[in-house]
C-alpha cells in the first residue's frame, strides 16, 4: 500500500504528527491559512499555505508570494473564474473543496464545481483536486451533507474521466476532526475513488 499523506491547518506539532502517524499516515504536510498579507510574515513552521481570497488580483499576489518561499499551495476553491485562474497559474498544487460552490444544481445534473474543462486543465498543470473529509464531517445539517456528498462524487468522476489527481485527506484544523487513514481510504473507495 502507498504511502499516505495528510495536511493539517495548523503549524507544526510534535503532537499532531505523533497522532497522525498512529492514524497510519506516513507524512503530515502543516498549512497556513492565508487571507490577509500579514499572514506572509511568518511561515517557518509551515510547509505550505492555504491561500483563501476572493479576488483573482489577490489569488496571483498570494500564489506568487507563496512560490517564491517554495511552500506547498493549496487554493481554497470559489466560483468557476476564479477555480480557473488558480488552475491556469501552473504553481499551485491543490484547488481544495471545488463542490462547496454556492450555485444552485442544474436541472439534468449538480453544479459541482468542477467541469470538463477545468479537469483538463488541472490534468495538464499536475494540479490535484482536493477533498477535505473534516469539512465533510463538520457538515451539520442533513440536506447540506446529502447535497455535498452527491458533489464530491460527481466530482470524482469528472476527475476519473479527464485523469485528474485527486487528494483526499483530513485538511483539519482541529485535532478532533482527525481521522484515521483506513477511514479515509475506505470514504474514498465509497465515493467510487479508486486506491492512487
Amino acid at each position: 500500500m502507498k504511502g499516505f499523506t495528510d495536511f493539517f491547518i495548523g503549524e507544526n506539532d510534535e503532537k499532531i504528527t505523533g497522532m497522525l502517524k498512529e492514524l497510519d499516515f506516513d507524512r503530515v504536510i502543516f498549512i497556513k491559512k492565508a487571507r490577509e498579507k500579514l499572514d506572509f510574515d511568518n511561515l517557518d513552521n509551515y510547509d505550505g499555505v492555504l491561500i483563501d481570497v476572493d479576488s483573482k488580483e489577490k489569488l496571483r499576489q498570494f500564489v506568487d508570494k507563496a512560490y517564491a518561499r517554495k511552500k506547498t499551495i493549496i487554493v481554497q476553491a470559489k466560483d468557476d473564474s476564479f477555480n480557473r485562474a488558480a488552475l491556469e497559474t501552473k504553481k499551485i498544487s491543490i484547488l481544495l473543496s471545488p463542490e462547496t460552490s454556492q450555485k444552485a444544481d442544474f436541472m439534468s445534473y449538480r453544479n459541482s464545481g468542477l467541469n470538463q474543462v477545468l479537469c483538463k486543465i488541472a490534468e495538464k498543470n499536475n494540479i490535484a483536486i482536493g477533498i477535505s473529509f473534516s469539512e465533510i464531517l463538520e457538515t451539520k445539517n442533513d440536506k447540506e451533507l446529502a447535497e455535498r456528498i452527491g458533489r464530491i462524487m460527481q466530482n470524482i468522476m469528472i476527475c476519473r474521466k479527464y485523469k485528474t489527481r485527486i487528494q483526499l485527506a483530513n485538511f483539519a484544523s482541529k485535532k478532533e476532526f482527525l481521522r484515521a487513514a483506513l477511514d479515509i481510504r475506505s470514504f474514498g473507495s465509497a465515493m467510487g475513488l479508486q486506491a492512487q
